[in-house]
């Protein structure tokens, strides 16, 4: 739906498999992780390299933090839920 048109695919795709993202602190990126719960947000090159370098050694911290990804993101687009929202979109329409 026009709600998550500005969300990253490829963010959603590794969420959604329990991938622990990194993403560039943008509006778009904002809307789908919460940053150091769902995933990490960074502002610029050396931001990034300071998450690259916290997460890498935890494999712990990246397992629950992709966990915590992919239930946001079953719980928020599920294929069922995107297909509920736009069926009751056209009921409205019609």
């Amino acid at each position: 739906c026009s709600h998550s048109e500005s969300m990253s695919n490829s963010l959603m795709e590794a969420m959604s498999l329990g991938r622990p993202v990194l993403a560039a602190n943008i509006s778009g990126n904002r809307s789908l992780v919460r940053d150091g719960d769902n995933g990490w947000l960074y502002d610029d090159e050396e931001d990034f390299r300071r998450l690259v370098q916290h997460v890498r050694g935890d494999s712990e911290l990246r397992e629950q933090v992709g966990r915590r990804g992919r239930d946001h993101m079953l719980a928020n687009f599920s294929p069922r839920l995107e297909a509920d929202r736009y069926f009751l979109l056209y009921r409205k329409l019609i």
